[in-house]
């Protein structure tokens, strides 16, 4: 009786193991198989006057072909060495499009970051991009 006792016990935690330990459709960035890879870049000024507001050009192209990319493009602005993040987010359509960003009233080094994120059931691939920006004491 023991023996059935544990056998039974012994099938109902191994049945019970495997349930548990089912594995999940993965959830990639990307829904397809055969995804493909994007190129960002942002451009801007290499250096700019304290008290002004840079504008930045972004673009976004598939690294193959010359389809359009549509989705969301994020561009954070961050000082180095921090007291300073400003993040803005705008749509991308497929175009070059220009950008304008915040009022940098501290002089130093920033470093202004773009994240391309694709539209939803996108066959294209995130990417991102960055330049380093500094900016000048204002002459009087």
């Amino acid at each position: 009786m023991k023996k059935l006792i544990v056998g039974l016990l012994a099938s109902f935690l191994i049945a019970s193991g495997l349930v548990a330990f089912t594995g999940s459709p993965s959830t990639a960035a990307c829904p397809y198989t055969g995804c493909i890879a994007t190129k960002s870049s942002i451009s801007g000024p290499a250096s700019v006057r304290q008290n002004t507001a840079p504008t930045f050009k972004i673009n976004v192209r598939p690294a193959a072909g010359n389809a359009r990319v549509r989705g969301s493009v994020k561009i954070t602005v961050a000082r180095k060495g921090g007291g300073f993040k400003n993040t803005r987010t705008t749509s991308y359509t497929g175009s070059r499009k220009s950008v304008k960003g915040p009022r940098l009233r501290k002089t130093g080094r920033y470093t202004v970051t773009m994240v391309f994120t694709p539209a939803r059931n996108s066959v294209y691939r995130a990417s991102r991009d960055s330049y380093s920006l500094k900016v000048v004491k204002r002459r009087r």
